[in-house]
Order: C-alpha cells, then sequence, then structure tokens
C-alpha cells in the first residue's frame, strides 16, 4: 500500500514540473485580402542547451515577404527565442498556417525538433459582392460623335505625302532632263576652229597687241595637240612639242604646217617680230588645213566604225 502510494506521489510531481521546451506560432490577422501582409510570431522557450532555432515548412499556400532578425533573451536559464515573418496570399480560400517544424541548434546541429500549433486563416478577394469602399468615382459618360472624325486628317497627310512625292518626282526628272541637254564636248579640231576663230574676230593683231595675240594662239594650239594626242603639250616648249607631235603624228602635212606655225609665233612672242598681215593670214590657213585634215580623217574613221559587221 506504501508503494503505491509512493509511486502515485511521484506521479503527481512530474506532472507538476514545467514543460523544458514550448514553442509556438501566432498570426496578425486570421482574416486577409489577397496580397495583404500578414505577421507570423514565433515563440521558443527552451531550457536546453541552444543557441538558434530553424523554422521550417514543408510547402506552404502563402508566400515569405520579409523576416525581421532572431531575438534571444534569457531568464533563469531559459531561453527564449523570437522571430517574425511577413507573408502572403495570392489565392482566396480557407488555409491552415502551420504545423511549422521548429528545430533547436546547437553550435550547428540539431538538438530537438518540434512541432507548433496550426491557425486557420481566411483569405478573401479585394472586393465582394458585400464591399462598398470602393466605387467610381463618377458614372461613364458616352462619348458622342462620328468616329471618322480622324479621315479628315488622314486625308490631309495623304495629300501632303503626294505632293511631296510629285515634287521630287519633277526635280529628278528635270534633272535628268538637265543631263541629257549638256551637249557632248566638241571635237578636238571643232574646238580649235572655234578659239581660231573667235581669236581673229577680237582684233588684237590689228589694234597692236601682237605678242598676246600670238601668246592666245599658242594656248589655243596646245590644248588642241593635248586633247588630240594625249601629251601635256601645254607645259612644253616649241621644239619639245615638235618632236612629240612627230611621234604621234604621220602625216607630214600636218607636221609641215605646224613648222610653220610655230616659227612665226616664237618669232613674235620672244624676237620681238612684226609680221605683215600677210603672214597673219598664212598662218591661219596653215591652222584651217590641219583642222581640216584632222576633221576628214575623224569622219573617215567614224564611217568605217559604222559600217563595219557586228
Amino acid at each position: 500500500m506504501k508503494k503505491l502510494l509512493l509511486i502515485l506521489l511521484m506521479l503527481s510531481f512530474t506532472q507538476g514540473l514545467p514543460s523544458e521546451t514550448q514553442v509556438s506560432v501566432s498570426v496578425s490577422s486570421t482574416n486577409a485580402t489577397i496580397g495583404e501582409r500578414i505577421t507570423l510570431k514565433f515563440i521558443a522557450r527552451t531550457s536546453a542547451e541552444s543557441d538558434s532555432i530553424k523554422i521550417s515548412q514543408g510547402k506552404p499556400d502563402f508566400d515569405f515577404i520579409s523576416e525581421a532578425e532572431l531575438s534571444i533573451s534569457e531568464n533563469d536559464g531559459v531561453k527564449t527565442f523570437e522571430k517574425e515573418f511577413d507573408i502572403s496570399f495570392f489565392k482566396t480560400g480557407e488555409y491552415n498556417v502551420g504545423p511549422f517544424n521548429i528545430s533547436l541548434i546547437k553550435k550547428g546541429e540539431i538538438v530537438e525538433n518540434f512541432l507548433s500549433n496550426t491557425i486557420p486563416v481566411n483569405i478573401r478577394s479585394v472586393l465582394e459582392k458585400d464591399d462598398k469602399d470602393i466605387k467610381p468615382l463618377k458614372d461613364l459618360s458616352e462619348i458622342k460623335g462620328n468616329p471618322f472624325y480622324l479621315l479628315k486628317y488622314l486625308l490631309f497627310a495623304l495629300i501632303i505625302i503626294i505632293i511631296i512625292f510629285l515634287i521630287v518626282f519633277f526635280l529628278n526628272r528635270r534633272k535628268k532632263g538637265e543631263a541629257q541637254n549638256i551637249s557632248a564636248p566638241l571635237h578636238p579640231e571643232v574646238e580649235f576652229k572655234n578659239r581660231i576663230e573667235s581669236l581673229w574676230r577680237s582684233d588684237l593683231f590689228n589694234t597692236g597687241k601682237t605678242k598676246k595675240f600670238f601668246m592666245t594662239l599658242t594656248e589655243s594650239y596646245k590644248i588642241f595637240m593635248t586633247r588630240l594626242y594625249n601629251f601635256n603639250a601645254e607645259d612644253l616648249t616649241s621644239y619639245e612639242i615638235m618632236c612629240n607631235l612627230r611621234n604621234f603624228e604621220k602625216d607630214e602635212k600636218i607636221t609641215g604646217n605646224f613648222d610653220q606655225v610655230f616659227l612665226i609665233s616664237d618669232l613674235s612672242k620672244f624676237a620681238k617680230y612684226a609680221p605683215a598681215e600677210s603672214e597673219v593670214e598664212e598662218v591661219r590657213a596653215n591652222l584651217f588645213r590641219i583642222i581640216e585634215i584632222i576633221g576628214e580623217r575623224r569622219r573617215k574613221e567614224e564611217e568605217e566604225k559604222t559600217d563595219a559587221p557586228l
């Protein structure tokens, strides 16, 4: 009998001792809307040797938004760990927050594991049929008018585009026409003839400007030779020109006539020779003979090219 009483006394004493570790979780609100933040607060009190706690849940129905630093306090050998998380639900419905697995950690190793309590939470839509807090600022107004009013602006823009296109078209066409109207360069002997006729019309010789007359004549036949024979006659003396001319021109009538022209021209420019009018006319005649020979030769070559079989 005494042994039975002793056993019952020991059992009653053991039940009266405080639990070594207690864990709990609380929520800031059990009724929230989609996306609204809910604060979870975890508290773990333990007399076991530990330096931190670890909180986890398998696959929660909510998203963790943020968390606060772990708070640790100690009183009479009992440590209290406090941790807060902000969570949000993004689907409506009835959910259970928890249970969470709370582990006591000592030097990186798990000492003990505990399951927290479970809290039901209701998540509702932002607006429900009974909500009256959000209303339109004003009634919707009907927009009146013809929806085709923009057509006039589109038509105006189209007209501008057409005008710009026509301006560009006619400018390009005008440029092409001008390019086509530009005459081809004159043949060397034709240009030379025009220069000679213009020089004789200038009346330089009859007014006593003999040297200027022959300087202008020299410039004309040097340009002619440069174009016809493709050597730089403009930078050569009369002697050098004749040497080059005999290399390119085999017709003695042309070289002989140029010999006479160069002789009178050089005497007038450098020896202050005053040729008679008859000598000047002979110079012109020699030049016209050269032009006639060159022109006839060119026309014959063009006819031969035209008559040649394709």
